[in-house]
């Protein structure tokens, strides 16, 4: 078989793309008579040969812990007395070992198969029942109904060359919708490893694709106004976010379809960190880095020589912030830097530091390298009347899970 040309392969693209399958989504909310619970979520079950697959993401749940979620056999989230127990047929209770695991963000990515479960039709058929997360200790924490839709999904993973660094993932829903006689789509779902409590951009880009970076494309509309300017995650201190958005001139599938389409999620400054393509058959998938949440320490030690222990001493509140100012940005200020000791022209001093991330540690680590390796610290110091000839030093970050890395450097003034 010849290879296909760009209009044949539009041709199958289209002809697989026109039908929309059945599908059930949950979204999940706090338990009913549990107004102060945060449990949040987005899932989606789909049938299978065997049976059904849930798949989805968590949030809101209690920091690493391992908790419980099941079908239940009630057909409300709004009265606790009715949610029931779990849903089965027989004598062996088939939930009883379904778990989610969380990190330190209190959040979670789940997938799994239930065999001899339907969404519609037989005796375990499951649509409009009670899909209910426990915590750690088995209490009911979150419910949402199981309901029937022709959505497509989303599942957000780290946006292409951004894998080692990008924590962000989710499952997103994308629906046709009409009101008021407008038509658009609604897009809603959840994020999690997301920065904490800030905003980034959620659009739907012009590529088809979420392997390749530079396929990507930008924002995908038309006419000359960019409808995507504004639409918005907004995360809590957990980096969570439960987005709801509504977008008039789009659908799945007929006028600016959006099927097949890559949706990206930006940070709060505008840089690509996730992608997920639109379609019938998204599984979600989590980030394969450091928690967001994780917080650590910035530890170090900087040997300077060149001057009098007495210069240092008329100058001290100068020198620390002429330390702090090599990462200002990421919240490291005089108070965490400690002048240790002054020995034969040089001084020591100590640099600690809780930071909120890993990410963020690595990044003032790095931060503080270049600053020193590049030669603008010793030129801070100058400025400020001390008379440096090298610096050298040493940056650890430490934190629950032992990450450490260490960076030697030096320079001459």
């Amino acid at each position: 078989m010849g290879a296909m040309t760009p209009m044949c392969l539009l041709a199958v693209l289209m002809e697989a793309t026109t039908t929309l399958v059945s599908t059930g989504t949950v979204r999940i909310g706090a338990y009913p008579g549990l107004p102060t619970s945060t449990s949040r979520g987005t899932v989606m079950i789909k049938t299978t040969k065997a049976g059904i697959t849930i798949s989805g993401t968590l949030s809101g749940l209690e920091s690493s812990k391992t908790g419980g979620f099941h079908i239940h056999t009630g057909t409300t989230c709004s009265d606790a007395a009715l949610v029931g127990g779990h849903f089965y047929t027989g004598s062996t209770d088939p939930w009883t070992d379904i778990r989610y695991s969380t990190g330190s963000c209190g959040s979670s990515t789940i997938k799994q198969d239930m065999h001899g479960f339907s969404l519609t039709g037989g005796s375990l058929a499951m649509l409009g029942r009670a899909f209910v997360v426990h915590n750690s200790a088995g209490a009911r924490v979150g419910c949402g109904i199981i309901q029937d839709t022709t959505a497509e999904y989303a599942a957000i993973a780290a946006y292409p060359g951004t894998a080692g660094t990008s924590t962000v993932s989710g499952t997103m829903i994308i629906e046709d919708e009409s009101s008021g006689g407008v038509s658009g789509i609604s897009l809603t779902g959840t994020l999690i490893g997301l920065e904490q409590s800030t905003d980034g951009g959620i659009h739907i880009h012009t590529g088809t694709t979420c392997s390749e970076a530079s396929a990507v494309g930008g924002h995908f509309y038309t006419g000359s106004s960019d409808p995507w300017t504004g639409t918005l995650w907004t995360s809590g201190s957990a980096g969570a976010a439960q987005v709801s958005l509504t977008m008039s001139s789009f659908s799945l599938l007929t006028t600016n379809a959006v099927n097949g389409r890559a949706l990206v999620v930006h940070d709060h400054a505008g840089n690509r960190i996730g992608c997920g393509l639109i379609g019938p058959t998204s599984t979600a998938q989590a980030a394969q880095v450091a928690s967001t949440c994780e917080v650590l320490d910035l530890q170090g030690t900087i040997s300077l020589t060149g001057f009098s222990a007495s210069q240092v001493s008329a100058a001290e509140d100068t020198f620390k912030t002429a330390v702090a100012v090599g990462v200002s940005t990421l919240s490291l200020s005089a108070s965490n830097v400690q002048i240790l000791k002054y020995e034969r022209n040089s001084v020591l001093v100590a640099v600690d530091t809780a930071m909120p991330n890993a990410l963020a540690a690595t990044a003032a680590r790095d931060a503080l390298s270049a600053d020193i390796s590049s030669g603008a610290f010793a030129t801070r110091l100058q400025a400020a009347g001390l008379s440096v000839t090298s610096a050298s030093a040493t940056f650890t970050v430490k934190g629950e899970d032992e990450i450490s890395t260490e960076h030697y450097f030096s320079t001459g003034r």
